[in-house]
């Protein structure tokens, strides 16, 4: 079975843009294809069941996300940031960024392949806005600058509804929930700590272990670990982050809800962050 990959960049030295290459039945990657040319298109997003990409760029001074077909054709684009945020998410008609320098969150309104804004959430500038995740009604958000993660509610015309508080440094990064029931982990970036929270009937969630990320071998002098990334297996069984600094990928198995550190593997490469899980492979 032969997938295709997709790969957002910063710009560089190399043509900047979004590459695909494809993954082979055995595991190894074909040579790597540019697919479309963009400035900072480092995020990016695929709904494969739909032929949609979404990712984000910078076009004459703006910075915005492009809609794409997944051969690379533009279908529409919107320019509404200074910066270009560092995270981006297709679910159903909504498009979510997060814009990290800014310190906001765009919802975006995807009818007949062309883009809407439908609404902005204002954290406050410098906030290091990093993810949106959805649960149910709920948006999280972790707000690397200000050590919490935002919760706000669609009910409520996505005003805030309550936030998870971190020791100053910890410096959240990305978080992950466990499906229907709403149990949460958090990955710092700052601290390399992991959280498991606990959702209960009442709408409160409930720390139940905090782990700091061990790591082999010694801190690199002027170059701290700084973990990126989280994971859930499809069959939550396991968990995955990945850290710069150490450049490694860290395997944790998933024993009643909490995570257990069970291996680490080199990354293959400098500062890893995001990755995809894929058929209990990491890629």
């Amino acid at each position: 079975m032969v997938e295709n990959i997709y790969v957002g960049t910063y710009d560089s030295d190399d043509e900047p843009g979004i590459y695909t290459c494809q993954l082979q039945a055995d595991g190894s990657l074909t040579e790597r294809k540019l697919l479309a040319s963009a400035h900072n298109a480092k995020c990016l997003d695929v709904d494969a069941e739909n032929n949609l990409l979404v990712y984000t760029a910078e076009r004459d001074g703006k910075a915005g996300i492009i809609l794409a077909n997944l051969e690379g054709q533009e279908l529409d684009s919107i320019f509404l940031e200074k910066v270009t945020a560092c995270y981006v998410a297709i679910r159903g008609e909504f498009i979510y960024t997060a814009n990290y320098h800014e310190g906001i969150v765009l919802i975006y309104r995807l009818r007949n392949n062309h883009l809407y804004l439908f609404k902005q959430i204002t954290v406050q500038k410098g906030a290091g806005c990093h993810q949106v995740m959805l649960w149910k009604d709920f948006i999280f958000v972790p707000c690397l600058k200000l050590d919490c993660v935002n919760v706000y509610s669609a009910h409520l015309d996505y005003a805030e509804f309550g936030k998870f508080v971190y020791p100053y440094g910890t410096g959240p990064r990305h978080c992950e929930l466990t499906g229907n029931n709403g149990n949460l982990y958090v990955l710092s970036e700052l601290s390399s700590e992991l959280y498991y929270y606990v959702h209960d009937q009442i709408s409160k969630w409930h720390v139940v272990d905090k782990q700091a990320i061990s790591f082999p071998y010694a801190l690199k002098e002027n170059e701290p670990f700084a973990s990126a990334a989280i994971r859930l297996s499809a069959d939550k069984q396991f968990l995955y982050t990945s850290t710069r600094g150490a450049d490694c990928i860290t395997v944790f198995k998933v024993e009643n809800g909490i995570p257990k550190q069970i291996q680490q593997v080199p990354s293959g490469g400098k500062h890893p962050r995001d990755f995809i899980e894929y058929f209990s492979q990491v890629a």
